[in-house]
């Protein structure tokens, strides 16, 4: 009986984070713990401009790439929800995310067989093959566009582009460790390359002669390195994520000290 309820209990856990996403609200309430900046209006701002980037208005890049003169309806989400858009690593390309790669693919697999059968059936050909790098170029396009307007953001809060973008870096890399908080992770940058990626931030930020900046970037990696399944990827980015809230804030306040924020002016 005890075996049956802990069965039961796990699969009403699996399927509450299913369904259940993470809000723009959890996002930068994440964020901001982990930079230790909880009660900040500029901070605040620039976190909800980056879970927008991730999570807001991709239905436009979407239609563009169903449309008939691109796909003509064969490029789909499939299984991957939003997340197969802008998830994919804040300084990696579309190109290396192998769900993407693969709805890509499968795009222009589709489209060319349905001209191919309509050349065998000796019918008017009314499709046309699929440029797959017209595909790609839409999708680097709006991927570039919104970077470059959170970059630009990020710029009033830190005041440089170099110490902005680790800024934003990390704010993006803690909203995807939230995302392996739920069932759908197959779409998620490796915790590796969220790793790889906060550790750089992090090394900007904190300093990269210091020595609490080195200790957690090596606790960072450390964890990642465990990440041999799905069940290990999520914990892996649990623990990343409690470990940057406990950690962080020290280390970026050691390494800002004097500058100058929004909302202190």
């Amino acid at each position: 009986m005890r075996a049956l309820i802990s069965c039961l209990m796990l699969l009403l856990m699996l399927l509450s984070a299913e369904v259940r996403a993470l809000s723009g609200s959890e996002h930068c309430q994440d964020a901001l713990k982990v930079l230790g900046k909880e009660n900040d209006a500029g901070y605040a701002q620039l976190a909800e401009a980056v879970s927008r980037l991730m999570d807001k208005d991709y239905t436009e890049l979407l239609d563009e790439l169903k449309s008939p003169m691109v796909s003509d309806g064969c490029f789909t989400l499939s299984r991957y929800t939003h997340r197969l858009f802008f998830h994919w690593g804040f300084n990696q390309s579309p190109r290396s995310q192998s769900a993407l790669a693969e709805q890509v693919r499968r795009a222009v697999e589709d489209q060319n067989l349905k001209v191919l059968n309509e050349q065998r059936l000796g019918a008017d050909v009314t499709r046309s093959p699929i440029d797959e790098e017209a595909l790609w170029r839409l999708i680097e396009t709006e991927w570039k566009k919104r970077r470059d307007a959170v970059l630009n953001k990020a710029v009033s809060v830190m005041g440089s582009r170099q110490e902005g973008e680790a800024l934003v870096v990390i704010i993006y890399n803690v909203h995807l460790l939230g995302d392996y908080s739920t069932s759908s992770v197959e779409a998620l940058a490796d915790v590796r390359v969220i790793a790889a990626e906060l550790n750089a931030a992090i090394s900007m930020l904190g300093g990269k002669s210091s020595a609490a900046a080195i200790k957690l970037t090596r606790k960072l990696s450390a964890l990642s390195r465990r990440a041999f399944s799905t069940t290990a990827r999520r914990e892996c980015a649990a623990s990343m994520l409690d470990l940057l809230k406990l950690e962080l804030p020290a280390v970026i306040g050691a390494g800002q000290t004097g500058a100058q924020l929004p909302g202190k002016h």
